[in-house]
């Protein structure tokens, strides 16, 4: 599927990201994890739960791990006690598994050196993302930051984004926003952000594509994310 240009070639004023599937591969560690957790509390995996299966469910939190891995409905109880193990476990190695994607680090130095201010915006607690942007060399670097706590609600809603304009002093129409799931492009398109997708996330995009707002474009590794700098023409 062609996408549409949406991007004149003078804008954007500003980047921001998510963090999961977008800028780290956090899901080796998160998925780790996941089954560290169910060995402590003595609960044999219930589904599928190959690298593969659980990837996908990454960028969707602990919680959605946990329940997919166990087995267990979303709202039981035992989830709220292994969540809580399982941020123990995720602080005392926070990053150990976890690695910048492909051309990202290339492309946040190329923003630097443009003097294009950047930031993050996740649904990661506050206390479980700094670390882990210290520990990849990011924290000190971007300009803004929203996490879970900052605002009332998540990601497709469009007001972590809106607060991270806010932050930045800028029209949600002068940024650009670059995120891997449907959430992050209902979002967007929610708060009036032009929208980047990355194929390489965790999201399998060819299976929810008409799912997408109009006007997405996709790229499907960091450096191409060039082509909507400015002065880049969108074509």
């Amino acid at each position: 599927m062609q996408s549409a240009p949406c991007l004149a070639p003078d804008s954007p004023r500003a980047i921001l990201f998510d963090l999961d599937g977008t800028l780290a591969d956090t899901a080796p560690e998160l998925i780790a994890i996941t089954r560290e957790v169910l060995e402590q509390v003595g609960w044999a995996e219930q589904r599928d739960c190959r690298d593969i299966s659980l990837r996908f469910m990454a960028g969707m939190g602990s919680r959605a791990l946990l329940a997919h891995s166990s087995g267990l409905p979303w709202h039981d109880p035992r989830l709220d006690q292994w969540q809580q193990l399982f941020f123990e476990l995720y602080l005392r190695n926070i990053g150990g598994h976890t690695s910048l994607f492909p051309g990202v680090d290339i492309m946040l130095k190329r923003l630097d050196d443009m003097a294009l201010p950047w930031g993050i915006v996740t649904d990661k607690l506050t206390h479980l993302t700094v670390p882990l942007l210290e520990h990849l060399d990011l924290m000190d670097r971007l300009h803004c930051l929203v996490c879970r706590e900052d605002v009332p609600f998540r990601k497709p809603h469009p007001a972590p984004l809106l607060h991270a304009c806010a932050q930045l002093k800028l029209e949600p129409a002068s940024c650009l926003y670059v995120g891997d799931m449907l959430k992050d492009a209902k979002a967007a398109y929610a708060a009036g952000i032009p929208m980047v997708l990355t194929s390489y996330g965790y999201t399998e995009i060819t299976c929810f594509m008409e799912s997408f707002p109009p006007n997405v474009n996709i790229i499907q590794h960091m450096g191409q994310l060039e082509r909507y700098l400015p002065g880049t023409a969108v074509v």
